[in-house]
């Protein structure tokens, strides 16, 4: 009898959750470093598992390499002594008694990119499919850019993340076929019955999407992709010359805000950011596919990493790096889980806020789909010096990061691994027994009420991307630092792809919802946001909501009138480049009690701004014309608010969540995070927090044990050091 794992995903206790052969699985997993010296890699393994596999932590995630000699000749010595040794450093240390290693095989993308392959395919010796996913391009270098740079033809250097072009018919015949041989082989081996999931990776060095995590980063010029795209835009009947795709002076020689459809370029470079999401969405889907073709009797885990999400906010490419087509892939029936890092440039703790990894991949989208989030913890040991702008400064530090990711993502229904990134990162005693710990305490987690108490929804339209300029300072500006402030504002709160809020309605629990970039709107769009105007609900518009408008031929105008159909606010657009910067003026508005001298913003002036023009509403702060900038207007029903501008302050945010009746467990300036049987408080600063509860509750230090109980108002008084993370157990007997 076949001793395969069967592998399900289910909802239970409120959020979803891994099964394997029908028993509920830890959300706490570990991944082992990705190094291709396999000598280097089987030595940090050997001084780590031990330690893993003692405190309890038996799903690990092992990245494999297959060496790809010629066509249909496959050399898999190498993935076979990576995943034997593993298990048998699991095997040889697991306390008696506990389950049985299972591990996941992830590919990595090296093993998609044979040398033998891209030899092969040269164009008069220049031209080839090989891409270099860091090509230091920008705006300030020259127009004459060496040919042997522009089309990546020289050899790389070990370890730079060159692949081929996702425009290659390679991925849809010899990528295939490479991963059909892998997991033919893996079948076949004596520790097949230990694999409980695949993770494929291509494109870049790890990811699925174009690496842009450069600010100086490449479109894909590569022959194939000029072919591939222009034979797309000739379907649509957009007429082109032969090489097509955009190069970075077309992308970064126009300043305003939004692509203008109207011109020959701009419309060229928004075709292709749409073409080239769609096009790595489906490399993915095949890939799902062929994997789930094999286990159709015994299911197994199958899914994709999926990027950095909007921590590319300030990079120029954004929507040409290939991770804007999530809501497609969300749909496919063989993706079970999606996974992403957590956020690097908010995590040191010289930082004001340490977060965030809720947003990675949309883990709140997933669970509304019924599928997995994983997110990778890989944050540094104190004084790694690795990255040492992400650092923390001592093992205090390092501990309350463990707390805050683990509090964030099982608050959020979330599955996470342990990344060992460097040299055994996680060798450390102390380090592998927190983990321990943190391992059984996330055991139990999953026995209790896990149900989203989220009041606030943040919604991100992944197709407006395409439309906005690479314009790095406004994406940080609108997306990134704008949604970073609402975390102090002291209410938990979800982040959603648009479609998602849709699904199920979703969109009902909501007292608050916040629409980060909703640009691109069609009638559909205006008559699914009109569903949520009810049930006092507070909407929030932020930017230029609404500016570009598709109708039902395709076009696309910017319109304030459509923003008016938006927001229910009669809009207009500015009229002249103004500073991106708003001002609650005391001697004009009384919405912040007591009456303070706000200003928020960036220092850069655009031209596509919009300002409310409507006396009937209530204007809260004005452009440097004058002109009301934020404002609110109360219906029957429902609240529309508007806001122009960037990088709203927490104290905004949590004015409209108490006038909302959202409650905010934290005071402000701190982040909270809760479902129904687990608060935390992250101190953002020193001194007495008061942790506010909705009702009469008794809590429980989920790590000391200490018992606190609330005051006659509801309230904890705590003294917190600052990046303190406390976590409780609500509702204690």
């Amino acid at each position: 009898m076949s001793k395969e794992l069967e592998v399900a995903i289910k909802r239970y206790n409120g959020a979803m959750s891994l099964f394997i052969n029908d028993e509920l699985q830890s959300f706490n997993h570990f991944k082992v470093n990705e190094k291709k010296d396999t000598k280097l890699s089987l030595e940090i393994v050997n001084g780590e598992i031990p330690g893993i596999a003692k405190n309890g932590i038996n799903l690990c995630w092992v990245p494999v390499f297959v060496n790809w000699l010629e066509p249909n000749n496959y050399d898999f010595e190498d993935m076979d002594l990576r995943i034997r040794n593993i298990l048998e450093q699991y095997d040889n240390n697991t306390p008696e008694g506990q389950p049985k290693a299972a591990v996941v095989v992830r590919i990595q993308a090296a093993s998609f990119f044979p040398d033998w392959y891209i030899d092969k395919n040269k164009v008069d010796g220049e031209f080839t499919n090989k891409v270099r996913y860091k090509n230091y391009w920008g705006p300030s270098e020259p127009v004459e850019i060496k040919r042997e740079e522009k089309w990546c033809t020289k050899n790389p250097n070990y370890g730079e993340p060159y692949a081929v072009s996702p425009g290659d018919k390679f991925w849809d015949t010899h990528a295939i076929d490479c991963l059909k041989a892998t997991i033919e082989h893996i079948r076949e081996q004596d520790y097949h019955e230990r694999i409980f999931g695949y993770l494929p990776c291509a494109l870049s060095t790890n990811e699925w999407f174009l690496h842009s995590d450069s600010p100086n980063s490449c479109c894909d010029l590569s022959a194939p992709m000029q072919h591939r795209f222009f034979e797309y835009l000739q379907e649509k009947g957009i007429d082109c010359s032969y090489n097509p795709v955009p190069t970075p002076h077309e992308i970064f020689d126009k300043k305003n805000l939004f692509l203008d459809n109207i011109d020959e370029t701009d419309k060229r470079v928004e075709e292709f950011s749409i073409f080239i999401n769609k096009r790595i969405a489906e490399i993915i889907i095949n890939f799902a596919k062929v994997i789930k073709s094999y286990y159709k009797d015994k299911n197994k885990l199958v899914g994709c990493f999926y990027g950095y999400s909007f921590e590319l906010a300030p990079i120029y490419n954004l929507s040409q790096c290939g991770h804007i087509a999530l809501h497609r892939l969300i749909n496919c029936d063989e993706i079970d889980f999606f996974c992403s890092p957590l956020q690097y440039r908010y995590r040191a703790d010289i930082n004001h806020l340490t977060y965030s990894q809720a947003m990675g991949v949309f883990a709140d989208s997933m669970q509304i789909h019924n599928k997995l989030a994983f997110v990778e913890d890989d944050h540094a040991p104190a004084l790694s010096n690795l990255f040492s702008r992400y650092d923390c400064r001592d093992n205090w530090h390092d501990e309350m990061f463990f707390r805050r990711n683990f509090a964030e993502h099982t608050t959020h229904g979330q599955h996470m691994w342990w990344f060992s990134i460097g040299n055994h990162w996680f060798k450390d005693t102390k380090r592998q027994e927190l983990i321990g710990q943190i391992h059984k305490l996330g055991l139990k987690t999953q026995e209790l009420d896990r149900s989203s108490v989220t009041e606030v929804a943040v919604v991100l339209d992944e197709r407006s991307i395409s439309s906005v300029r690479p314009n790095p300072e406004f994406l940080k500006s609108s997306l990134l630092s704008s949604y970073a402030e609402i975390y102090p504002a002291g209410a938990p709160f979800d982040i959603l792809e648009f479609n998602s809020l849709f699904h199920n309605e979703s969109w009902k629990k909501y007292k608050v919802i916040i629409f980060m970039n909703q640009y691109r709107i069609t009638d559909d769009i205006i008559h699914k946001i009109d569903m949520l105007k009810c049930d006092n609900r507070t909407l929030v518009f932020l930017g230029s909501a609404g500016l570009i408008y598709d109708d039902s031929c395709g076009q696309r105008t910017k319109s304030a009138v459509n923003s008016t159909k938006l927001i229910n606010m009669d809009m207009k657009e500015c009229g002249r480049k103004l500073q991106n910067s708003l001002w609650l003026d005391p001697e004009r508005t009384d919405y912040i009690y007591p009456k303070e001298d706000i200003r928020f913003g960036v220092a850069k002036d655009y031209e596509e701004l919009l300002s409310v023009d409507d006396n009937s509403t209530q204007a809260i702060a004005y452009w440097f014309d004058g002109s009301p900038g934020m404002a609110q207007k109360q219906f029957d029903g429902w609240k529309s608010v508007f806001i122009g501008g960037v990088n709203t302050p927490a104290k905004l945010w949590r004015k409209i969540f108490t006038d909302a009746s959202v409650h905010c467990y934290a005071q402000c300036g701190d982040a909270s995070y809760a479902n129904a049987s687990l608060v935390a408080y992250s101190s953002f600063s020193y001194g007495h927090k008061l942790l506010s509860m909705p009702s009469q509750e008794k809590l429980e230090d989920i790590f000391s044990g200490e018992i606190l109980t609330t005051d006659s108002n509801n309230n904890i008084d705590i003294t917190m050091k600052k990046h303190e993370v406390r976590i409780f157990y609500r509702n204690i007997d």
